[in-house]
C-alpha cells in the first residue's frame, strides 16, 4: 500500500512539475515575441534611417530605390543559402541507423510472430493430450489461449 501511495505522490509532483514548466515557457514564449517585435521596429528604423542619410547624397526616391536593391540581394542571397541547405554527416548517418533498426525492428516482429505460432501448435497439441487432468486442462488451455492472442498480433 505504500508504495501505492508513494507513487501518487510522484504522479502528483510530477504534473505539478510539468505544469510549471509549460507556464514558464509560455512567458518565456511571449517575452521573446515581444522582443522580436522590438527587433523588427528596430530594423525598420535603420532602414529609414540608411533613406534618410542616402537623401542627402541622392534624390530621395533614389535612396529608397538604392535600400530597396540592397535588401533584395541580401535577401536572396539568404534566400539562395536557405535553399541549398543539405543534411550534414551527422544527420545522413541518423537516418541510416534509423532506418536499420526499424528493418531490424520488423524482422525481430516477424521472428516473435513465427515463434507464436510455433509455440501455439506445440501448446495446442500438448493441450490437447492432457484436458483429463482439471488443473492441467486449465493450465494448457490458457497457454493456448495466450499463444493464439501472441500469433494474431
Amino acid at each position: 500500500m505504500r508504495a501505492l501511495e508513494l507513487a501518487k505522490v510522484a504522479a502528483a509532483a510530477e504534473a505539478l512539475r510539468v505544469k510549471q514548466f509549460a507556464r514558464r515557457q509560455g512567458i518565456r514564449a511571449g517575452l521573446a515575441a515581444a522582443a522580436a517585435l522590438f527587433l523588427l521596429a528596430l530594423f525598420a528604423m535603420l532602414h529609414v534611417l540608411g533613406v534618410v542619410l542616402l537623401s542627402l547624397v541622392v534624390a530621395p526616391w533614389l535612396a529608397v530605390l538604392i535600400v530597396l536593391i540592397v535588401d533584395l540581394v541580401i535577401g536572396g542571397i539568404l534566400g539562395s543559402l536557405a535553399l541549398s541547405s543539405k543534411p550534414g554527416q551527422v544527420e545522413r548517418e541518423a537516418a541510416a541507423i534509423r532506418r536499420q533498426s526499424l528493418a531490424e525492428a520488423k524482422a525481430a516482429a516477424t521472428n516473435l510472430a513465427t515463434i507464436g505460432q510455433v509455440a501455439g501448435l506445440a501448446i495446442g497439441f500438448a493441450g490437447r493430450r492432457r484436458v483429463k487432468a482439471s488443473r492441467a486442462g486449465k493450465a494448457w488451455m490458457i497457454a493456448d489461449l495466450a499463444s493464439r492472442f501472441v500469433r494474431k498480433r
